[in-house]
């Protein structure tokens, strides 16, 4: 069962295709990497720590000063202790209150930046198997534990390391503390705390990246597929009305685009004057002869003559020649022979008006 197993994952060299990756996407299958969410929350929490560390200093000594200062003020029995903890609780929620806000909003901003806001019902389903104790211990054996098990050491070996070169250098200093007034050690201290919390979110950041860049690997190299399998879905979304249709919207949208950029350069258009249109380019110094850049009927000749009004390109009437050239002239084509004598008249007719402008 293995052997059969082991060849079936051999076999699937070919990368996802786009379709299977938004398969993937819906099923909430994502690259998603725990270490970036622990990083964003860490760092939130000290940056905010960093920056309202005196705000939060001066209320918690505004708040709990009274009880060390003047604890004679309070009668402390049964029934006032359960009401004096209660009335500590919660002036100590309050001054937390601000940095639990910003510790969540990370954490939902971690999340979501990772699932570009999507939620997947299927992810959401219950699945019984989840709730097998056979399955359950699978989970806790299986490869996947295991490597999780081995990012963890790494990353307490990583930040560890990180911290002791730290206070290792700082070593000396810190020695030196016990000659400084006890007035400076606090500052002195807060200012090595900052750089520690600076430090281990720097380190915590360069393992997140590493993290993701592993899941977004381990995502892409679960998904690959059979040659077979990719052979099958382009058969299948072939036969997608789904496909077809945006396949359609792109092909026109290319049009457009292609449509734009031609008669942007073209010279002049010679139109039927409603139901054909051809776009013609005429550069004496590096052409022999006129080309034709871009043709259509109905609904793209109605384009070109309205983008040729917007740039300002001469367009032309002359029905059989508009004709002749849609017929007879492929893209980037010279026109033929039998033909100059009418595109003369119409390079003509752009000289007079390029004349009377300039």
């Amino acid at each position: 069962m293995a052997e059969g197993s082991d060849e079936d994952e051999s076999s699937k060299t070919e990368e996802p295709t786009q379709h299977r990756l938004d398969e993937a996407f819906k099923k909430g299958q994502i690259a998603y990497s725990k270490e970036v969410l622990h990083w964003m929350m860490l760092g939130t929490a000290g940056l905010t720590i960093m920056m309202f560390s005196w705000f939060i200093g001066h209320k918690f000594r505004q708040s709990f000063s009274v009880y060390l200062i003047h604890p004679e003020q309070f009668f402390i029995d049964s029934e006032t202790t359960a009401e004096l903890l209660w009335r500590i609780i919660f002036d100590f929620f309050l001054l937390t209150l601000p940095l639990l806000g910003f510790y969540m909003a990370a954490a939902l901003t971690g999340g979501f930046l990772q699932t570009k806001f999507a939620i997947s019902t299927e992810a959401l389903q219950l699945k019984f198997d989840r709730l097998s104790p056979m399955k359950g211990l699978q989970r806790i054996f299986s490869k996947k534990s295991l490597v999780e098990f081995v990012k963890g050491l790494f990353k307490i070996f990583i930040v560890g390391l990180a911290l002791y070169i730290f206070f290792r250098s700082k070593l000396d200093q810190i020695e030196g503390l016990i000659f400084v007034p006890a007035d400076k050690i606090i500052g002195i201290l807060s200012g090595y705390i900052i750089k520690a919390i600076i430090i281990v979110i720097s380190a915590m950041a360069i393992i997140s990246i590493m993290d993701y860049l592993f899941q977004k690997f381990e995502l892409l190299k679960s998904l690959r597929m059979t040659k077979d399998e990719v052979k099958r879905e382009h058969k299948n979304l072939d036969g997608d009305p789904q496909i077809k249709h945006k396949r359609r919207q792109i092909a026109q949208q290319r049009i457009k685009m292609n449509l734009k950029e031609a008669v942007g350069r073209a010279t002049a258009i010679i139109t039927n004057p409603t139901h054909f249109a051809v776009a013609i380019e005429y550069n004496p110094d590096e052409m022999n002869a006129p080309i034709v850049i871009a043709k259509g009927v109905d609904t793209i000749a109605l384009k070109m003559r309205e983008l040729a009004k917007e740039k300002d390109i001469p367009i032309y009437e002359n029905p059989p020649l508009a004709r002749a050239l849609y017929a007879s002239v492929e893209l980037e084509q010279e026109i033929p022979s039998e033909h100059y004598q009418a595109v003369a008249e119409v390079i003509r007719f752009v000289m007079k008006l390029k004349k009377q402008y300039f």
